[in-house]
C-alpha cells in the first residue's frame, strides 16, 4: 500500500508562512474559509440623509396647498393612474392645475405655509402630487380672440430678434435730436457710443411723457413679453385695468394710452423713427426693424349658399348669401409692417372685446347674487349637430350621414323651503342672504333693503334661530350673525336635452323648445316655488338675439299669463361658453359610445334615428339609479323630450307671416326687458 499523506500543518502556522491551503497540499477543505475576503459590493454605498429634507409633515402641507390652489376634476375621461409595482396601479382624479408652477411658488413663498422654511423652486416642483395635471385652456373660439392670439404667439419671437448679436438696436438720431441740443459736445470729442436697449431696461409706462427711443424699444419688448393677453389688454389702457378703463381708453380716443400712443403717434411715437413720411424705411434706423417675422392670420372669403327658410330675423330670402368664410393664412413681413398689422385689427378691437366680457361677467354676477325665491333662470343654446354612425357600414353608408339636432337649455331656481328656514343648519362654503336684524320678516320671499349677498365660513355647533354662524362677504370681510337672519340658498338645477330632426337651429325652433322647458317647469314645481319671473340667457347667435325673437318675447306674458317680468340678457360674442355645451357633449358622448360598443338600451338595440337617440337617452339619464346617484351633484336631474320636424315646421310657417317693425342698435345691446306687448326696453349692460 502506498504510504500515508503526512499531516496538514496548523491553520496558525499556514496563516504565518502566507502559503494558502492548496500549496500547503490541503485542497477543499473547510478550516481555511474564515481567511476569505468577502466579495467587494458593486452597489452604491448609502447615501446619508439631506440636511434640507422635509419632513412628513411639511411634505403634506405642500400637497394641502396644491389642493387648496388647484380643483379635482370630476369627469371620469380626467382619471389618471401611475404604475406602483407589477400589476399593481394608483387611480386618482386629475388634479388640475389653475396657475403656472411659478406663480404657484411664488405664493407659496408669500403664504409662509412651511413657517418660513426655505423651500427651491425644483424642489416645489419635485413634491407635487402625482396627479397633478396643466391642462391645455381653449379661449372662447370667437374671431377677436383668435385673431388677437395668432398675434401675440408671433411677438414671443420679437424680443429674441433685439437680443441677436448682429441686431444690437443703435440709438436713432431723430430721436435723441433734443437732448444733443441742450449738451453740445467739443470739436473733435469722440462720438458716444450707441444706446441699446437693453432686457432690463426701465419700461416707460405707455401713458408718460417719455420721447427717448430707447425707452421706447424697452416698452415695446415688455409688452410683447407679456404672456397673457388679458395682461396686454391691460397694459394698453390708463390705469392697467380694463374693467376700470375710462369710455376714451376703451375706444382707442384717448391720446394717452392704446398701442397707437407707443407706436403710430405722430408726435411721440416709435413709427416716425423708424419710417419716414413716405413710408420708407429711414437711412439711420436700426437693422433689426428690417428683419422678417411669421405669423398667422384670419382672412374672409366670400362663398356662396342658400338661405335658409327662416333665418330668425327678417322675411326668408330665396337667393343665396355670400357668406364669409374665415381662412387662417400665414403671413411673413417685417417687424414694421407686423406692427402695422397688429395695430390696425387686432389691437383696436380687443380692448373693447375685453371690457364687454368684463362687464357682462360683472353683471351676471350681480344678477346670481341677487337672486330670490320666485325666478327661473334659464340658460340656451344650440349644440352641434350629433351624427349617428353605425357599428357596421358599407363602404356607400360613409357619403350618407345621418344626424339630429341637439338644444340644450339648464333651468336653475332657488328652493323655497330652505329659504324660508330659519333654524336648519347650513354647511361651510354655501351661499346665504343676510337680512337686517330691523326688517327680518319670517316667511317672506323678498329680499328686504339692506341685505348683502355672504358665504358661509364656519357654521354653528347647534341648531336653532339663535346659533352663531361667521359668513364671509365678496369682499372678504368676515361677520358674526344668528342663525334666523341667514337665508339659505339652494339652487336647484335641472338640464334639458331636446331632440329633433329639424336641421335648423333658428328662431322658431328655438321658441319652440323654449316654451317646452318653460311649461314642464312650470306643471313640476310651480306649487311649492310659485314662480313669477324668468331670467334667460344665450349668446348672440341670431337665433337668440334678433327683431324676430324680440318680438316674441314681448308677447311671452300674454303666453305664461303668470309672468310678471320677462328679462333677456345675452353674453359677448362668443364667450357664451358654459355648463350647456358641456352637457351637449356629454349627451352626443352617450350615444356614440352606445353605439360603438353595441349597448343601446333601445327595444331594437341600436340608434339609427332621432326617435332611438332620445329612448336611448332616456333611459339612461331618466332612470332611478342614475338620479339617486347624482343627488349631490350640481346637476340632479336631467330630462330628455323630442319634437319632430313637422310640428317645429308648422310654428315655423307661422311665425313667418307675423309682421314688426326693425329695431335698430341690437347687436350693441346685451339686455333687454319684456314691458307690453311689442314693447321691449333695452339697455348696454346689466347691472
Amino acid at each position: 500500500p502506498p504510504p500515508p499523506p503526512p499531516p496538514a500543518p496548523p491553520a496558525e502556522e499556514a496563516a504565518v508562512a502566507g502559503t494558502s491551503g492548496r500549496a500547503a497540499g490541503v485542497s477543499g477543505t473547510r478550516q481555511f474559509a474564515a481567511l476569505r475576503r468577502p466579495p467587494v459590493p458593486l452597489a452604491p454605498s448609502a447615501r446619508a440623509e439631506r440636511k434640507d429634507k422635509l419632513s412628513a409633515a411639511d411634505v403634506a402641507k405642500v400637497h394641502a396647498f396644491f389642493y387648496a390652489n388647484g380643483a379635482v376634476s370630476p369627469c371620469t375621461r380626467d382619471r389618471v393612474r401611475r404604475r406602483v409595482g407589477p400589476n399593481l396601479w394608483q387611480v386618482a382624479q386629475a388634479l388640475v392645475a389653475m396657475q403656472t408652477m411659478a406663480a404657484l411658488h411664488s405664493q407659496f413663498q408669500a403664504e409662509r405655509v412651511l413657517c418660513g422654511t426655505p423651500l427651491s423652486y425644483s424642489s416645489f416642483k419635485k413634491l407635487a402630487p402625482w396627479n397633478l395635471r396643466r391642462v391645455k385652456r381653449e379661449t372662447c373660439l370667437c374671431r377677436t380672440c383668435e385673431l388677437y392670439k395668432c398675434y401675440h404667439d408671433a411677438m414671443d419671437t420679437v424680443p429674441a430678434i433685439f437680443s441677436l448679436p448682429d441686431a444690437t438696436p443703435a440709438a436713432s438720431p431723430a430721436a435723441e435730436a433734443p437732448a444733443a441740443a441742450n449738451a453740445s459736445p467739443a470739436v473733435g470729442a469722440p462720438a458716444a457710443a450707441p444706446a441699446s436697449p437693453a432686457a432690463d431696461a426701465p419700461a416707460a409706462s405707455l401713458g408718460s411723457a417719455c420721447s427717448n427711443y430707447t425707452s421706447k424699444v424697452s416698452s415695446l419688448l415688455e409688452f410683447c413679453r407679456l404672456k397673457s393677453k388679458r395682461e396686454q389688454a391691460d397694459y394698453l389702457v390708463c390705469g392697467g385695468c380694463v374693467a376700470e378703463a375710462a369710455e376714451a381708453c376703451v375706444n382707442n380716443t384717448c391720446s394717452s394710452c392704446g398701442f397707437g400712443a407707443l407706436w403710430s403717434s405722430p408726435d411721440d411715437g416709435l413709427r416716425v423713427h423708424i419710417v419716414d413720411s413716405d413710408g420708407h424705411m429711414r437711412a439711420d434706423a436700426a437693422p433689426e426693424w428690417s428683419m422678417q417675422i411669421k405669423w398667422d392670420t384670419y382672412t374672409s372669403t366670400s362663398s356662396e349658399s342658400p338661405a335658409a327658410p327662416w333665418d330668425g330675423d327678417g322675411d326668408a330670402d330665396p337667393t343665396p348669401s355670400a357668406d364669409k368664410e374665415p381662412m387662417r393664412q400665414q403671413r411673413t413681413a417685417t417687424l414694421v409692417d407686423f406692427f402695422d398689422e397688429f395695430e390696425q385689427l387686432p389691437a383696436r378691437k380687443f380692448v373693447e372685446h375685453r371690457r364687454i366680457l368684463s362687464e357682462l361677467k360683472r353683471g351676471s354676477q350681480q344678477l346670481h347674487e341677487l337672486l330670490a325665491p320666485g325666478w327661473l333662470i334659464l340658460d340656451v343654446d344650440w349644440s352641434e349637430n350629433c351624427t349617428l354612425v353605425g357599428q357596421r357600414e358599407i363602404q356607400s353608408e360613409y357619403w350618407t350621414t345621418k344626424q339630429f339636432s341637439l338644444f340644450i337649455a339648464i333651468m336653475r331656481f332657488l328652493c323655497t323651503a330652505a329659504w324660508v328656514d330659519r333654524s336648519g343648519l347650513i354647511k361651510v362654503g354655501e351661499e346665504v342672504i343676510v337680512e337686517p336684524e330691523w326688517d327680518s320678516v319670517a316667511g317672506s320671499t323678498t329680499i328686504p333693503k339692506g341685505a348683502y349677498f355672504a358665504k358661509v365660513f364656519s357654521a354653528a355647533a347647534a341648531l336653532g334661530e339663535g346659533g352663531i354662524y361667521t359668513v364671509e362677504k365678496p369682499n372678504g370681510e368676515r361677520v358674526e350673525v344668528q342663525r334666523h337672519l341667514l337665508r339659505h340658498r339652494s339652487i336647484k338645477t335641472i338640464a334639458y336635452g331636446c331632440i329633433t330632426n329639424d336641421k335648423h337651429h333658428d328662431g322658431a325652433a328655438s321658441q319652440h323648445f323654449i316654451n317646452k322647458v318653460i311649461v314642464d317647469v312650470h306643471a313640476a314645481y310651480d306649487s311649492t316655488e310659485h314662480f313669477h319671473t324668468i331670467g334667460v340667457h344665450s349668446d348672440n347667435a341670431t337665433h337668440f338675439k334678433s327683431t324676430r325673437m324680440l318680438f316674441w318675447w314681448s308677447h311671452t306674458r300674454n303666453i305664461f299669463e303668470w309672468l310678471r317680468m320677462v328679462l333677456v340678457r345675452f353674453g359677448a360674442p362668443g364667450h357664451g361658453k358654459g355648463v350647456w355645451d358641456g352637457l351637449g357633449a356629454v349627451l352626443k358622448r352617450c350615444v356614440l359610445s352606445a353605439i360603438t360598443n353595441g349597448k343601446a338600451l333601445t327595444e331594437s338595440g341600436k340608434i339609427t334615428t332621432d326617435l332611438e337617440a332620445r329612448e336611448h337617452l332616456a333611459k339612461h339619464f331618466m332612470s332611478e339609479a342614475w338620479t339617486k346617484s347624482h343627488e349631490s351633484k350640481v346637476v340632479s336631474e336631467i330630462k330628455i323630450v323630442h319634437s319632430p320636424r313637422e310640428t317645429i315646421e308648422t310654428e315655423r310657417q307661422r311665425g313667418a307671416a307675423s309682421k314688426f317693425s326693425g329695431a335698430d342698435g341690437i347687436s350693441g345691446t346685451y339686455e333687454f326687458l319684456a314691458l307690453t306687448e311689442k314693447l321691449i326696453a333695452a339697455r348696454t349692460f346689466g347691472c
